[in-house]
């Protein structure tokens, strides 16, 4: 029999007592972690980052020669997206740089101006103060009030993990290049019908300037003026040598040899619209535009090459057939949408597609097509 001694003793919580025994599911005090902060948007699977936007997105920036780097549009369009984040800064870290050398001039031994169609380039950037890294495909535009014929751009997946920049940069890399075929494509159709406008008022100018001539030939024959039959002649000769320039820069750029397009799986665009409603080359001029004349200044001596500096740029809607730049968008818009969500849904995403693939399945009634599947299951 127990008597109260012993019972007084079992009670104790240095002795027998259950209670003296620490819990082996209890963390130690020096392991232990502060909890993180609770509120609406927490998220545990969320990696601790500086970037001060939520969700990856897409910048597409410009070089402009009159305010220099800026933020044209992103995708999506939406300010909750990226927040506070500088897009005005960081337009300004990824256009600093020129990673595309290209220009217009005259070649040695040629009397003309040639177009240089570089090729693009592909960069990731990291931003360590603002926490941000990006994928930049940087390109070039044609626009024929620009200085040098040329406006860079760029377009950038920005996102806070760099691991995922890094191993997703080929599927960046590929998608970023389609959605740059199919804008330069529509840049050079826009810029070619621009340059055939140019030569319409060239060559009215150039009718109204002979005319002049020929009417202050026979007015200084009477009195013995030459100054001004001088001065008709020099610009009549700077209209024909901006004529022979303005040519030579259509020619390049109807003739361009598109390698990319005529690979079969590469097309960015649907071919069987081709022969019908969206030729390479640029459309006639319509019947409707009446020709304006060119001043002197507008020429500037040597017609091509100088650029006055207040002229109005260009935005992106005008610089791009309108057809394309809607290909454009919507294709940047797919590669957004496709690389949500961080490395390992991305990567779940892509083991759970294989797996399904090698599953047979019985469809019901009708299949949905899916076209990223169809072009991953083409892919070697």
């Amino acid at each position: 029999m127990i008597g109260a001694p012993d019972v007084v003793a079992f009670t104790k919580e240095d002795d027998f007592g259950e209670v003296g025994y620490p819990d082996p599911r209890v963390v130690p005090e020096e392991f232990s972690v502060p909890l993180f902060p609770s509120n609406n948007n927490a998220n545990p699977w969320t990696k601790t980052s500086y970037a001060k936007f939520t969700k990856d997105f897409i910048l597409i920036s410009e070089f402009s020669e009159q305010v220099g780097p800026q933020p044209l549009l992103t995708i999506p369009d939406d300010p909750k997206v990226f927040g506070t984040f500088d897009l005005n800064y960081f337009s300004l870290r990824i256009m600093s740089v020129d990673y595309q050398a290209s220009f217009v001039g005259h070649p040695t031994g040629s009397g003309y101006p040639r177009l240089s169609f570089v090729e693009d380039s592909r960069v990731v950037l990291g931003d360590s103060k603002e926490g941000a890294f990006a994928y930049v495909h940087h390109l070039t535009l044609y626009d024929l009030e620009a200085r040098g014929f040329v406006r860079p751009f760029c377009m950038a997946y920005v996102s806070a993990d760099e691991r995922k920049i890094m191993q997703q940069f080929q599927e960046l890399s590929l998608r970023f290049s389609r959605a740059s075929e199919l804008l330069k494509t529509g840049n050079r159709r826009a810029f070619a019908r621009e340059l055939q406008r140019k030569l319409r008022d060239l060559e009215y100018t150039r009718s109204v300037l002979h005319a002049a001539l020929q009417r202050i030939s026979n007015e200084s024959a009477e009195i013995g003026e030459e100054a001004g039959l001088q001065k008709t002649a020099n610009e009549l000769a700077s209209v024909d040598r901006s004529i022979l320039d303005h040519r030579s820069l259509l020619h390049q750029v109807t003739s361009y040899p598109n390698r990319k397009l005529k690979d079969p799986g590469f097309l960015p665009y649907d071919p069987s619209l081709i022969p019908e409603t969206l030729p390479l080359t640029p459309d006639p001029p319509s019947p409707s535009y009446t020709p304006q004349l060119v001043s002197g200044a507008s020429l500037g001596g040597g017609g091509w090459s100088a650029r006055r500096f207040d002229r109005r740029l260009k935005p992106l809607e005008e610089l791009s057939d309108c057809y394309f730049l809607s290909l454009t968008l919507e294709q940047l818009g797919n590669a957004e949408s496709r690389l949500r969500g961080d490395q390992s849904v991305l990567h779940n995403r892509c083991v759970t597609r294989k797996l399904s693939r090698m599953l047979s399945h019985t469809h019901f009634l009708f299949q949905l097509w899916d076209q990223e599947e169809e072009e991953e299951e083409e892919a070697p």
